[in-house]
Protein backbone atom coordinates (compact mmCIF):
# COMPACT_ATOMS: atom_id res chain seq x y z
CA UNK A 1 0.00 0.00 0.00
CA UNK A 2 2.47 2.74 1.04
CA UNK A 3 4.75 1.76 -2.37
CA UNK A 4 1.06 2.05 -4.34
CA UNK A 5 0.32 4.89 -2.69
CA UNK A 6 3.93 6.68 -3.77
CA UNK A 7 3.64 5.76 -7.11
CA UNK A 8 0.28 7.18 -7.41
CA UNK A 9 1.31 10.45 -6.07
CA UNK A 10 4.48 10.55 -8.43
CA UNK A 11 1.95 9.97 -11.37
CA UNK A 12 -0.27 12.47 -10.59
CA UNK A 13 2.60 15.39 -10.33
CA UNK A 14 4.09 14.31 -12.99
CA UNK A 15 1.44 12.68 -15.50
CA UNK A 16 0.16 17.06 -16.24
CA UNK A 17 4.05 18.00 -17.01
CA UNK A 18 4.31 14.66 -19.21
CA UNK A 19 1.37 15.67 -21.52
CA UNK A 20 2.51 18.97 -21.71
CA UNK A 21 5.69 18.00 -22.97
CA UNK A 22 4.47 15.42 -25.34
CA UNK A 23 2.32 17.73 -27.06
CA UNK A 24 5.08 20.74 -26.97
CA UNK A 25 7.67 18.08 -28.59
CA UNK A 26 5.75 15.92 -30.52
CA UNK A 27 7.09 12.60 -29.14
CA UNK A 28 6.74 11.45 -25.69
CA UNK A 29 8.67 13.50 -23.09
CA UNK A 30 7.95 12.46 -19.38
CA UNK A 31 10.00 15.10 -17.79
CA UNK A 32 12.37 17.04 -19.91
CA UNK A 33 14.33 16.57 -23.11
CA UNK A 34 17.85 16.43 -22.10
CA UNK A 35 18.55 12.58 -21.16
CA UNK A 36 19.60 11.65 -24.99
CA UNK A 37 21.65 14.34 -25.74
CA UNK A 38 23.22 13.75 -22.75
CA UNK A 39 24.01 9.93 -23.20
CA UNK A 40 24.95 11.05 -26.74
CA UNK A 41 27.78 13.15 -25.51
CA UNK A 42 28.80 10.86 -23.41
CA UNK A 43 29.32 7.96 -26.14
CA UNK A 44 30.30 9.02 -29.51
CA UNK A 45 33.24 9.31 -31.85
CA UNK A 46 35.00 12.77 -30.42
CA UNK A 47 33.86 12.18 -26.57
CA UNK A 48 37.03 12.84 -24.50
CA UNK A 49 38.60 10.07 -22.63
CA UNK A 50 38.77 12.13 -19.56
CA UNK A 51 36.59 14.80 -18.46
CA UNK A 52 33.52 13.52 -20.68
CA UNK A 53 31.32 16.31 -19.72
CA UNK A 54 33.72 18.79 -21.59
CA UNK A 55 32.09 16.91 -25.06
CA UNK A 56 29.27 19.64 -24.82
CA UNK A 57 32.35 22.86 -25.31
CA UNK A 58 32.92 20.78 -28.80
CA UNK A 59 32.07 22.72 -32.03
CA UNK A 60 31.55 23.05 -35.55
CA UNK A 61 31.58 19.32 -37.48
CA UNK A 62 33.04 17.56 -34.50
CA UNK A 63 29.47 18.53 -32.39
CA UNK A 64 26.80 15.55 -31.08
CA UNK A 65 24.39 18.42 -32.72
CA UNK A 66 26.23 18.39 -36.27
CA UNK A 67 26.50 14.53 -36.07
CA UNK A 68 22.51 14.18 -35.67
CA UNK A 69 21.72 16.93 -38.25
CA UNK A 70 23.71 15.60 -40.75
CA UNK A 71 22.44 12.14 -40.16
CA UNK A 72 18.77 12.08 -40.31
CA UNK A 73 16.56 14.55 -42.58
CA UNK A 74 15.03 17.61 -41.33
CA UNK A 75 11.75 16.40 -40.89
CA UNK A 76 13.21 13.97 -38.56
CA UNK A 77 14.50 16.48 -36.24
CA UNK A 78 11.35 18.76 -35.83
CA UNK A 79 11.69 19.55 -31.97
CA UNK A 80 14.10 19.23 -28.92
CA UNK A 81 12.05 16.37 -28.13
CA UNK A 82 12.59 14.47 -31.42
CA UNK A 83 16.21 16.02 -31.25
CA UNK A 84 16.99 13.98 -28.48
CA UNK A 85 15.44 10.88 -29.16
CA UNK A 86 17.70 10.81 -32.33
CA UNK A 87 21.03 11.48 -30.18
CA UNK A 88 19.65 8.54 -27.82
CA UNK A 89 19.49 6.27 -31.00
CA UNK A 90 22.97 7.56 -32.43
CA UNK A 91 24.64 6.86 -29.06
CA UNK A 92 23.19 3.37 -28.92
CA UNK A 93 24.45 3.05 -32.38
CA UNK A 94 27.90 4.03 -31.33
CA UNK A 95 27.62 1.78 -28.24
CA UNK A 96 26.82 -0.99 -29.60
CA UNK A 97 29.18 -1.06 -32.50
CA UNK A 98 32.12 0.19 -29.95
CA UNK A 99 31.99 -2.16 -26.56
CA UNK A 100 35.88 -1.84 -25.68
CA UNK A 101 35.62 1.75 -25.84
CA UNK A 102 32.53 2.28 -23.86
CA UNK A 103 33.53 0.09 -21.27
CA UNK A 104 36.96 1.73 -21.14
CA UNK A 105 35.37 5.34 -20.93
CA UNK A 106 32.67 3.90 -18.69
CA UNK A 107 35.76 2.91 -16.09
CA UNK A 108 36.64 6.47 -16.34
CA UNK A 109 33.21 7.79 -15.69
CA UNK A 110 32.98 5.80 -12.85
CA UNK A 111 35.65 7.46 -10.99
CA UNK A 112 34.80 10.82 -12.23
CA UNK A 113 31.44 10.15 -10.87
CA UNK A 114 33.40 9.43 -7.50
CA UNK A 115 35.91 11.61 -7.81
CA UNK A 116 37.33 14.14 -5.37
CA UNK A 117 35.12 17.26 -4.18
CA UNK A 118 36.66 20.13 -6.42
CA UNK A 119 34.05 22.42 -7.20
CA UNK A 120 34.40 24.81 -4.55
CA UNK A 121 38.27 24.99 -4.94
CA UNK A 122 37.79 25.62 -8.43
CA UNK A 123 35.40 28.21 -7.93
CA UNK A 124 38.12 30.06 -5.07
CA UNK A 125 40.39 29.91 -7.78
CA UNK A 126 38.48 31.56 -10.11
CA UNK A 127 37.45 33.77 -8.06
CA UNK A 128 33.98 33.46 -7.09
CA UNK A 129 34.54 34.12 -3.65
CA UNK A 130 36.70 37.10 -3.68
CA UNK A 131 40.38 36.95 -3.91
CA UNK A 132 41.27 34.05 -1.71
CA UNK A 133 45.32 33.53 -1.05
CA UNK A 134 46.66 30.72 -2.34
CA UNK A 135 47.96 29.20 1.08
CA UNK A 136 44.14 29.65 1.85
CA UNK A 137 43.09 27.54 -0.94
CA UNK A 138 45.39 24.55 -0.68
CA UNK A 139 44.23 24.37 2.99
CA UNK A 140 40.51 24.15 1.55
CA UNK A 141 41.62 21.67 -0.60
CA UNK A 142 43.47 19.41 1.44
CA UNK A 143 39.89 20.18 4.05
CA UNK A 144 37.39 19.39 1.70
CA UNK A 145 38.89 16.27 -0.04
CA UNK A 146 40.27 15.09 3.46
CA UNK A 147 36.42 15.49 4.50
CA UNK A 148 35.01 14.00 1.05
CA UNK A 149 37.44 10.95 1.37
CA UNK A 150 36.97 10.35 5.21
CA UNK A 151 33.02 10.24 4.13
CA UNK A 152 33.06 7.90 1.66
CA UNK A 153 35.44 5.28 3.24
CA UNK A 154 33.90 5.38 6.37
CA UNK A 155 30.46 4.95 4.26
CA UNK A 156 31.82 1.66 2.70
CA UNK A 157 32.65 -0.09 5.78
CA UNK A 158 29.50 1.13 7.30
CA UNK A 159 27.61 -0.68 4.26
CA UNK A 160 29.98 -3.60 4.66
CA UNK A 161 30.47 -3.80 8.61
CA UNK A 162 27.46 -1.75 10.17
CA UNK A 163 24.30 -2.00 8.06
CA UNK A 164 20.60 -1.60 9.03
CA UNK A 165 19.17 -4.28 10.25
CA UNK A 166 16.40 -4.54 7.99
CA UNK A 167 18.14 -6.44 5.42
CA UNK A 168 15.79 -5.09 2.70
CA UNK A 169 16.09 -1.26 3.59
CA UNK A 170 19.52 -1.94 3.59
CA UNK A 171 19.29 -3.69 -0.17
CA UNK A 172 16.97 -0.86 -1.38
CA UNK A 173 19.47 1.80 -0.09
CA UNK A 174 22.18 0.13 -2.12
CA UNK A 175 20.40 -0.40 -5.26
CA UNK A 176 19.40 3.18 -4.78
CA UNK A 177 23.06 4.04 -5.20
CA UNK A 178 24.24 1.69 -8.01
CA UNK A 179 21.25 2.81 -9.94
CA UNK A 180 21.80 6.05 -10.01
CA UNK A 181 25.88 5.46 -10.03
CA UNK A 182 24.99 3.21 -13.16
CA UNK A 183 23.15 5.81 -14.88
CA UNK A 184 26.18 8.66 -14.59
CA UNK A 185 28.57 6.35 -15.62
CA UNK A 186 26.85 5.47 -18.57
CA UNK A 187 26.15 9.38 -19.93
CA UNK A 188 28.66 11.31 -18.56
CA UNK A 189 30.40 11.13 -14.63
CA UNK A 190 30.92 14.95 -13.46
CA UNK A 191 31.38 13.81 -9.72
CA UNK A 192 28.80 16.28 -8.75
CA UNK A 193 26.01 14.40 -9.89
CA UNK A 194 27.14 12.28 -6.22
CA UNK A 195 25.81 14.83 -4.32
CA UNK A 196 22.54 13.42 -4.03
CA UNK A 197 23.65 9.94 -2.84
CA UNK A 198 26.38 11.43 -0.33
CA UNK A 199 23.07 11.86 2.75
CA UNK A 200 23.13 7.74 2.31
CA UNK A 201 26.72 7.66 2.27
CA UNK A 202 27.51 9.87 5.54
CA UNK A 203 24.49 7.79 7.18
CA UNK A 204 26.31 4.45 6.57
CA UNK A 205 29.45 6.84 7.72
CA UNK A 206 27.52 7.34 10.75
CA UNK A 207 27.10 3.88 11.60
CA UNK A 208 30.68 2.80 10.70
CA UNK A 209 31.27 5.79 13.34
CA UNK A 210 29.28 4.64 15.82
CA UNK A 211 30.43 0.99 15.52
CA UNK A 212 34.01 1.79 14.92
CA UNK A 213 34.78 -1.23 17.91
CA UNK A 214 33.23 -3.31 16.34
CA UNK A 215 34.84 -2.84 13.17
CA UNK A 216 38.27 -3.00 14.41
CA UNK A 217 37.41 -6.39 15.92
CA UNK A 218 35.89 -8.23 13.08
CA UNK A 219 39.47 -6.90 10.99
CA UNK A 220 40.21 -10.14 10.43
CA UNK A 221 37.08 -11.26 8.79
CA UNK A 222 36.45 -11.37 4.38
CA UNK A 223 33.74 -8.46 4.77
CA UNK A 224 36.77 -5.94 6.25
CA UNK A 225 39.21 -6.73 3.65
CA UNK A 226 36.35 -6.55 1.28
CA UNK A 227 35.44 -2.94 2.21
CA UNK A 228 39.40 -1.78 2.60
CA UNK A 229 39.60 -3.56 -0.94
CA UNK A 230 37.02 -1.54 -2.15
CA UNK A 231 38.85 1.85 -0.82
CA UNK A 232 41.57 0.93 -1.99
CA UNK A 233 39.97 0.73 -5.51
CA UNK A 234 38.92 4.59 -4.93
CA UNK A 235 41.89 5.85 -3.58
CA UNK A 236 43.49 4.34 -6.46
CA UNK A 237 41.18 5.66 -8.76
CA UNK A 238 41.57 9.13 -7.60
CA UNK A 239 45.88 9.30 -7.94
CA UNK A 240 45.31 7.94 -11.33
CA UNK A 241 42.89 10.85 -12.18
CA UNK A 242 45.10 12.86 -10.32
CA UNK A 243 48.48 11.84 -12.45
CA UNK A 244 46.55 11.21 -16.03
CA UNK A 245 44.40 14.65 -15.64
CA UNK A 246 44.90 17.19 -12.88
CA UNK A 247 49.00 16.98 -12.08
CA UNK A 248 50.28 19.67 -13.41
CA UNK A 249 47.61 21.68 -12.38
CA UNK A 250 48.12 20.87 -8.98
CA UNK A 251 51.80 21.26 -9.15
CA UNK A 252 50.97 24.80 -10.49
CA UNK A 253 48.91 25.96 -7.59
CA UNK A 254 51.23 24.38 -4.85
CA UNK A 255 53.98 26.31 -6.68
CA UNK A 256 52.47 29.62 -6.46
CA UNK A 257 50.94 29.06 -3.07
CA UNK A 258 54.88 28.46 -2.30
Amino acid sequence: MAGAAFVAAFAATVAPWAVRNTQLQKTFIVIDAMGGRNFMMGNYQYTPLYRSWATIEIEDERSWLHEVVTTYPKEERGTQGKLDKLAMRQAVKFVTAHPGLTAQRDVVKFFDFWGLERELVAGGERGFFGGLPRPVLVLLTLLICGAYAFALFAGVFGAFLAPPADRRLHLFLLLLMAFICGLHTLAFGHSRYHLPLMPLVILFAASAVVHRRDLWAGRRGWRFWLAAGACAVFAGGWVWMIVAVDGQHILNLLRSAA
